[in-house]
């Protein structure tokens, strides 16, 4: 059965994958029992032995529960956390252990081998996130939050994710990606996780199971009353007056608070806006490394006539005008403090086009109340026989409400002494997300860039 048979998909590109949270722990009885099942359910133990599994059965390690065609069965784990699997899953308990309190010795390791299944996670893996891990043929999920739907094709070549509270991370050896609440990605196999704009759904109930919770009475719940269970967030459609943070084939950072008039293309990347200084569109040009979720987005304008402050700016493809946009945070928090991580970014380039460039990560730390901000931005520029990788960072101050800036960072891997900037700007109502556009000079090469960063 395919990814399609699970998910509703907007575009035939499946989305991406979701960890699947359960941090479930086993007394000595066992790991956890079954709330509900409905159709064809088993448990195979390690020794190969199937079981049926009704309402009250016990699950223990090295389990693998197993639906059929219409089965579907929901399971409460020792420390509190839940699991619902949809019909045609294959989910194991590989390692749990929960005495009851967090003492360091609890964990929650789990595989998903096919199937889909929506979750709340439990205390195992809140305090220390090491000790939780869902593994899948495709990329390995880790939890950072309390709701999360997963779907892996029985393939084993496309793993789904969506996380509906808090953060998960899903990675494999080609990178990772975080994904925060409402956001979804997708994972191929062989291939590195990365986001998307689609949001992955499980099917609805079966005719069957439709007068069922799909979480029991007295489980978690919202404020309305309703069942905790995660609920997918649909796409926001692009701000129609985003506010726009850019640097130029000429290096200079430029804030857009005032934009109008902002045209979208089809992707739901930015084609053109009008600012104060005039008509800003990617022309003749097209959009490379468009990226980011409904609060923020990132991309660069290049390889055509771009029109910038109302004049005609030729590009190649190894130039541009970098760009991050979205909707900005309209008050920061005045106390406290918060950590932010590379969800993704432009392609660097420098500024005559010689040479292409690879954006690798970014990091931001920031105190609200002494508005103190750290930046790091990592990336390399391709000299034709090596990667020059260049490095900066360095700490500066909360400026003009909501935006943030570096003047003068750190820069090593330069061919000579260097210097930079990196400018940011706030994105969401709380402050969810940050906007990165950052400049080198590099003896008589300017570099630049830009990249969209999510609260841990």
């Amino acid at each position: 059965m395919s990814v399609q048979r699970f998910i509703r998909l907007r575009n035939p590109v499946l989305f991406f994958a979701l960890a699947a949270a359960f941090p479930l722990g086993a007394y000595a009885a066992g790991a956890a029992s079954v709330d509900f099942s409905v159709g064809n359910v088993m448990a195979v133990n390690v020794e190969g032995k199937q079981r049926p599994l009704s309402k009250g059965a016990e699950i223990v390690n090295g389990d693998t529960i197993s639906t059929g065609d219409g089965g579907r069965a929901q399971v409460r784990f020792t420390d509190g956390a839940m699991v619902s699997l949809q019909p045609r899953t294959d989910f194991r308990v590989d390692d749990y252990q929960y005495s009851g309190k967090a003492d360091g010795e609890e964990k929650g390791f789990f595989s998903l081998l096919k199937g889909g299944l929506r979750t709340i996670t439990g205390l195992v893996g809140r305090v220390n996130r090491d000790r939780y891990k869902v593994t899948t043929g495709v990329a390995t999920i880790g939890i950072r939050g309390t709701g999360y739907n997963a779907v892996l094709d029985e393939a084993v070549t496309e793993l789904a994710v969506n996380t509906s509270e808090g953060v998960v991370e899903v990675c494999n050896d080609f990178g990772c990606v975080m994904l925060a609440s409402g956001e979804s990605g997708v994972v191929y196999k062989n291939a590195e996780p990365r986001r998307t704009q689609t949001n992955p759904l499980l099917p609805p109930a079966q005719p069957e199971d439709s007068l069922l919770p799909v979480y029991s009475s007295g489980d978690e719940r919202y404020p309305d009353g309703s069942p905790a269970v995660p609920r997918p967030t649909p796409p926001t459609p692009p701000p129609t007056a985003p506010t726009v943070l850019g640097i130029g084939g000429t290096g200079s950072a430029v804030v857009y608070p005032n934009v109008s008039n902002a045209v979208y293309n089809p992707d739901g990347s930015l084609q053109s806006f009008v600012s104060s200084s005039g008509l800003q569109s990617q022309g003749t040009g097209v959009v490379a490394e468009f990226g980011g979720d409904s609060i923020i987005n990132w991309q660069r304008w290049t390889n055509g006539d771009l029109i910038i402050d109302g004049n005609n700016l030729p590009q190649g493809p190894n130039q541009g005008v970098h760009l991050v946009w979205g909707t900005p945070t309209v008050t920061l928090p005045t106390s406290g403090t918060a950590t932010y991580t590379s969800m993704g970014g432009t392609a660097p380039t420098v500024a005559d086009g010689s040479l292409p460039g690879n954006f690798t990560s970014a990091s931001l730390s920031v105190d609200f109340g002494t508005q103190v901000v750290s930046a790091a931005v990592d990336f390399e520029i391709n000299e034709t026989t090596f990667m020059r990788a260049y490095s900066m960072s360095g700490s500066g101050t909360i400026v003009a409400g909501n935006s943030l800036k570096v003047p003068n960072p750190t820069v090593t891997g330069c061919m000579s002494a260097c210097t930079g900037t990196i400018d940011g700007k706030f994105y969401g109502a709380l402050a969810e997300r940050v906007g990165i556009v950052y400049k080198v000079n590099d003896v008589s090469r300017t570099i630049t860039g830009a990249t969209g960063l999510v609260k841990q």
